[in-house]
């Protein structure tokens, strides 16, 4: 009898057992420290400091392993993020980070950077190369690095999710990371599509498009302030730039038909310093979808990227609960990357400069060594590396200082903080 109210001969539902059976085969983490360190060559001095076990979104039935090495001196710091296919252990992605600040020249041009990271795709993925293509990207000479995408074709049609991305060492002719992102499952037939000329038509006259200011940034000017101001006709970023090709329907970044988006209503900000700046958010659809705002909590990261997200005019994400495809968006786009992702850790205002300012294509200009003065009475608080962003935020006019010369670069901050930073972000 089942006595004591314990369940004898449990039954195992089909779901369960569908669950069961993915997880069958998985390398035991042990094995995949033994091949990560094999890879890329990662000695004892590194010390595995995480791991982590997660599916993959693109792929729901392919798990994988994430493992973060660390290695630590005094002054200096070096870690290393790697990930493994759970079960093949494929190499799926690396990116490799220190702190340490050089002015060496670059000993490879940027045509033998291509090269070099053409030959580390033939090596790691040698069925893939003929499947991809090269996007020219406008990438300047005499760069200490280089950061390649080729995108993935079928039929000479692109497949805009599906890519691998090389960063090349030019220094030291070297591959600092790798990122492997191949849709695994079948793709659905061209069928009848409509004309690129109807498309056209779509574009002008359903999206259209904005005269609009924008600030043109000479980024081989080494102090990064030679800028311009151009009128110029852009396309309305109020509307998302997909349309079927069936049908002809604008659709969000989900693939959903397009809908306008929604206005947030809070029931909480009366008393916050940002309450206008997060009542015209609203009117924009940057917000939570929530009566209740929260203006005086820490933001967490998952949530300031998720506004950050909503503010660069991205559609049919739009809930927190789809955190996870957010992640991938800002991951392509490159204002997150490889081992900054810590979804419930809290943000402060330097890592949220940060992200901003490589939304705005800023970083190339502010991760330039060594020319960024101590404009602030606690500059030295600033997190090494994080010199450029805090002063051409404050520049900007992003962020403030405290009135009394400091800008508190490490303070973690509140969401009603979040909103003001957004907010100049948008519109300032």
């Amino acid at each position: 009898s089942a006595s004591g109210g314990v369940r004898e001969n449990a039954v195992i539902t089909p779901e369960e057992r569908k669950e069961i059976e993915k997880l069958s085969g998985i390398v035991d983490v042990a094995k995949v420290e033994e091949e990560a360190r094999k890879i890329l060559n990662i000695d004892s001095e590194y010390v595995l400091y995480s791991n982590n076990l997660y599916t993959d979104y693109n792929n729901p039935d392919q798990y994988t392993w994430s493992l973060y090495f660390q290695n630590q001196t005094d002054n200096n710091y070096w870690h290393i993020n790697i990930s493994l296919n759970a079960k093949t252990l494929e190499l799926l992605s690396f990116y490799k980070f220190d702190n340490e600040i050089t002015n060496e020249k670059p000993t490879i041009t940027k045509d033998e950077a291509l090269e070099f990271a053409k030959e580390f795709i033939e090596k790691v993925q040698p069925n893939k190369i003929e499947e991809i293509e090269y996007y020219n990207q406008d990438i300047k000479e005499d760069q200490q690095s280089y950061y390649f995408t080729f995108t993935r074709k079928i039929d000479d049609i692109y497949v805009v999710s599906d890519s691998i991305s090389v960063t090349v060492d030019a220094v030291n002719k070297e591959i600092d990371s790798y990122s492997f992102e191949w849709y695994k499952g079948k793709f659905p037939p061209m069928g009848e599509v409509i004309g690129l000329d109807k498309a056209y038509d779509i574009l002008f006259n359903k999206i259209g498009y904005d005269l609009k200011y924008t600030i043109v940034y000479d980024y081989d000017n080494a102090d990064g302030n030679k800028r311009e101001i151009k009128l110029v006709y852009a396309v309305d970023s109020k509307l998302p730039l997909n349309i079927d090709a069936h049908s002809g329907e604008i659709l969000d970044y989900s693939g959903k038909l397009y809908k306008e988006p929604s206005i947030f209503e809070y029931d909480d900000i009366d008393n916050s310093y940002a309450r206008d700046k997060i009542e015209t958010l609203s009117q924009y659809g940057v917000g939570f979808n929530s009566s209740k705002f929260k203006p005086k909590d820490k933001i967490k990261q998952k949530d300031f990227l998720y506004l950050l997200f909503k503010s660069r005019g991205y559609y049919g994400l739009e809930t927190e609960e789809d955190i996870d495809k957010i992640y991938e968006e800002l991951t392509d786009s490159r204002i997150i990357r490889e081992g900054e992702k810590y979804p419930e850790s809290l943000v402060t205002k330097e890592e949220a400069v940060k992200f901003i300012i490589r939304a705005m294509s800023y970083d190339k200009v502010a991760e330039i060594p060594n020319i960024y003065s101590s404009i602030f009475k606690d500059s030295s608080e600033i997190t090494p590396g994080f010199e450029g962003y805090i002063n051409i935020g404050y520049g900007l006019g992003l962020i403030n200082g405290d009135g009394s010369g400091k800008i508190r670069p490490r303070a973690e901050l509140k969401r009603e903080d979040a909103a003001s930073l957004i907010y100049n972000y948008m519109f300032n």
